[in-house]
């Protein structure tokens, strides 16, 4: 199993668009700059020698591609005699053409890996990634029994679990072996102890700030279970966080991750480029603005070169019932609250795409708006102005709140062009002097 593996860590694939996408649901692995000064050596892989065996936190720097921007985290363990052996539990089969469907229905399995250090070193060489350890300030005993309780998943039997975005990655595994060496220190002191004003999809839009689309989609398909602020303790799902926190947490006098760092490996290039995290939500509001201009020339076009009309009610209809059909099989399809419970769902609507049938109707001279559609056009707004008033109120709470804003200005504009087309198809005279409606 273990040799069909690429070796990179939770967030690599075989092929470039297959590792984007997989990075952008997989943001469990994401990393974030640490806030905390930690004072440098020089490259070394020297151990302590009066602790034999030692454990070492390994943090990896974001890399250049998606699906290298999220950081990584392992665990080392130093043995006397032997080279350090890296316990790496971000490996999983992405090769696997049903990957993306097990992870939004929560099926994904991740399992262990374990590389000699300069082999796992060489590998992060290649993607010009930062490398540093830090030993655990631990009794030698606790090292040997976390050394230990490290080996005891070496076995195929013991290897695997199932992945999930947030609570069970490389990270949050190592949080969770740590904290039953020290007898819980690490809960009692992170858990409910909030300290950041960012909520969950802030975090996420910090580190997946390639380009705007990815963005987008981010905001898109994430639903409301990351729009709410979180403790410390589930900070720790972040590989840089899981470094900085554990700095702060003490055990008998000592803070567990020591300050002092150790550089493996230095970046060679330039500092990686990121956008404004925010573009997805500036693109949206662009497009209100775009949507009330359609709207003012839709009206008037209406009343003055109506198949123009037909021709602007045709994009954004395709567009919003595209992205509806995407969203809804996302939301139905998952079994992970993270995709599920996506409030977007009373937004978009896949039933939007059969409004590509009146903008055709209108391109080709048939100007009317039935019973059918101004009923629709209705509720439409209807619902849009129910959601913006249950946010208002605190019962909704999934962001960017441009999209219900969006669509609102969309359903507006359905219902200003129900204001000026007859209800009823006109009447036209026919050759023998009868009059018959347009078709």
């Amino acid at each position: 199993m273990v040799e069909a593996v690429e070796s990179v860590e939770d967030k690599n694939g075989s092929h470039y668009l297959l590792r984007c996408l997989i990075g952008l649901l997989c943001v469990a692995s994401i990393s974030a700059p640490s806030t905390i000064a930690l004072a440098e050596t020089a490259v070394s892989t020297s151990s302590p020698a009066e602790i034999d065996p030692h454990v070492e936190l390994l943090t990896v720097d974001p890399g250049v591609p998606l699906y290298a921007r999220f950081g990584h985290t392992a665990l080392v363990v130093h043995r006397k005699g032997k080279a350090p052996k890296v316990y790496n539990f971000g490996f999983t089969r992405f090769g696997d053409s049903r990957l993306i469907l097990k992870v939004l229905t929560g099926k994904a399995i991740f399992w262990l890996l374990t590389r000699d250090l300069p082999r796992m070193l060489k590998i992060y060489e290649r993607e010009d990634r930062r490398v540093v350890s830090q030993i655990l300030n631990i009794s030698a005993k606790d090292h040997q029994r976390l050394a230990d309780l490290l080996a005891s998943f070496e076995p195929a039997d013991k290897r695997e679990y199932i992945y999930h975005h947030f609570y069970e990655n490389c990270s949050t595994r190592l949080r969770d072996l740590m904290d039953k060496i020290t007898g819980g220190a690490i809960a009692d002191q992170l858990k409910g102890k909030i300290t950041s004003t960012k909520h969950l999809r802030q975090v996420v839009r910090d580190h997946v700030a390639v380009n705007v689309w990815v963005l987008f989609f981010a905001d898109l398909l994430f639903g409301r279970t990351i729009d709410h602020p979180i403790d410390q303790w589930v900070e720790l799902f972040l590989p840089a966080w899981l470094q900085k926190n554990l700095m702060t947490v003490t055990v008998d006098g000592k803070n567990l991750v020591s300050a002092k760092m150790e550089t493996l490996r230095l970046r060679q290039g330039p500092p990686l480029k990121t956008i404004n995290p925010y573009a997805a939500v500036h693109l949206l509001w662009g497009l209100v603005a775009g949507l009330l201009l359609t709207g003012a020339l839709m009206t008037f076009g209406l009343r003055k070169n109506k198949r123009f009309s037909g021709l602007l009610l045709l994009f954004p209809t395709t567009v919003f019932g595209l992205l509806a059909i995407l969203l809804w099989t996302v939301a139905i399809y998952a079994s992970v609250p993270l995709f599920r419970q996506n409030e977007l769902v009373a937004v978009l609507w896949p039933t939007d795409i059969l409004l590509v049938g009146i903008a055709i109707r209108w391109m080709r001279g048939r100007f009317f708006a039935g019973r059918l559609f101004r009923g629709y056009a209705y509720l439409r707004a209807g619902i849009l102005v129910i959601v913006l008033g249950l946010h208002a109120v605190g019962v909704l709470i999934q962001r960017p709140i441009a999209w219900p804003i969006t669509m609102l200005v969309f359903a507006l504009g359905l219902v200003a062009a129900c204001r000026v087309l007859p209800q009823k198809a006109p009447v036209a005279s026919a050759p023998n002097g009868k009059k018959r409606r347009k078709r």
